[in-house]
């Protein structure tokens, strides 16, 4: 497949449920303080808390965070991340 990572992250995190979605941001606000990135996990903190409760408005953050900027996948669970990428 030779899709462009928005394309990846839009089919991966629009067909995931909402609770996956939820529990992928919570590894990644962890992973992200534990990793010494601080602002990286407050801003995690602060979608979840804003959008957690909308499943579309959650969905649509999180597709917008990762296409602008991929590198952030690293603090989401291996297996979120690898879903992602497998569909590049």
């Amino acid at each position: 497949m030779n899709a462009t990572i928005q394309q990846a992250v839009q089919q991966h995190v629009g067909s995931a449920d909402h609770a996956e979605i939820q529990s992928n941001l919570r590894a990644a606000i962890e992973n992200a303080a534990t990793n010494g990135d601080p602002g990286l996990a407050a801003q995690f903190a602060g979608l979840l808390s804003k959008q957690g409760s909308n499943p579309a408005g959650l969905k649509a953050e999180v597709i917008s965070l990762i296409t602008d900027d991929p590198g952030i996948l690293q603090h989401f669970d291996p297996s979120f991340a690898n879903a992602v990428l497998s569909k590049l």
